[in-house]
């Protein structure tokens, strides 16, 4: 399925880190270099022939071109943290919990991937096991992170699995995923909530998980909906019926509709201006994240979040030149 954790990624409709993006990126970077460096050595570790080299490909797997926020929310935090006096986390440690957060991911995506049908060596699936080992134990490194943080970690994970398979349950058949089945793209995402859960239990500042997980469900959602725009005839073509398909095509629980009938469907949704319940809803989200970051949050935080308004104005230019371009084709210049 075409969930956040497999495409956690920057694109058109996914918002794009602001503000402090230049000071972040050269970290970022880092970052970004020594978890793919421990992931090769990982792979590379792996009895016989090396599944680095034939399927599995980093590129594919990892946040590109830019770091998610679920990866850069820990290092914000951090920092703006130990500027009101906590003490910081050690570098070391953040290595550690990026690790332990990024080999989660992985051992979910790739799972997922298989599941997809997107990958077929079924090494894999012990490869994503692998991952898991090295999550568990990048985190139990820390004695601080025990009991209430372990029963965190579980939870998420359990939460993610069956997000994943109620989700594919749900867009199996045409109008069954609806807008009040969004919020199961928060559990899809539930997994990203660890690491900065880590980080705040290490600064013992429990206390703002309330807020900072409120805001990764929203975000889970938002960056899911982008994705479901962006990967529209893809999921439609693969037999998957997201709430944005099922929205664009105007089909209701129960509903046949042929391969045949979706094009037209499709266009007497973008006719209809469909599309315009899809930017709303992003609007509303992006509205409600704002309300929950509070004033002493990160500033790239804070940039971030404002920057999720930007998009649904980004959509509906998208969508008006799209109604012009099927009435009237090349006659009529379209400018954004």
């Amino acid at each position: 399925m075409a969930t956040q954790v497999a495409s956690e990624q920057s694109n058109a409709t996914t918002p794009s880190m602001t503000g402090h993006q230049a000071v972040d990126s050269t970290y970022s970077s880092e970052c970004m270099a020594v978890l793919y460096e421990r992931v090769r050595a990982v792979l590379a570790s792996l009895p016989g022939e090396a599944v680095a080299a034939d399927a599995l490909s980093l590129e594919s797997l990892g946040p590109a071109p830019q770091v998610p926020p679920w990866l850069l929310l820990p290092i914000w935090v951090d920092e703006a943290w130990r500027a009101h006096g906590t003490q910081a986390v050690r570098q070391e440690a953040l290595e550690e919990i990026l690790w332990g957060q990024y080999s989660l991911f992985l051992h979910v995506r790739i799972q997922d991937d298989i599941f997809d049908g997107q990958r077929d060596d079924l090494r894999l699936v012990f490869a994503a096991d692998r991952f898991l080992i090295e999550s568990l134990e990048a985190f139990t490194s820390f004695p601080a992170l025990s009991g209430e943080f372990q029963t965190f970690y579980l939870q998420c994970l359990r939460d993610t699995v069956d997000g994943i398979l109620e989700v594919s349950r749900l867009e199996a058949e045409a109008g069954r995923f609806g807008i009040n089945d969004l919020v199961l793209h928060s559990r899809v995402g539930a997994i990203f909530k660890i690491g900065v859960a880590a980080v705040s239990h290490l600064h013992q500042r429990s206390a703002d998980l309330g807020w900072l997980t409120s805001l990764l469900d929203l975000v889970a959602v938002f960056s899911q909906i982008g994705d479901d725009v962006q990967d529209l005839a893809q999921d439609l073509n693969a037999g998957r019926f997201t709430w944005v398909g099922n929205t664009l095509l105007g089909v209701r629980p129960g509903d046949a509709i042929t391969r045949s009938e979706m094009s037209s469907r499709l266009s007497d949704g973008l006719m209809l201006d469909r599309g315009q319940v899809v930017i709303e809803e992003l609007r509303r989200i992006a509205l409600a994240a704002a309300a929950i970051v509070p004033d002493t949050a990160p500033l790239p935080l804070r940039d971030f979040v404002l920057s999720l308004g930007k998009h649904p104005g980004r959509l509906e230019q998208d969508l008006h030149a799209a109604r012009v371009r099927h009435v009237f084709g090349e006659l009529v210049p379209v400018r954004n």
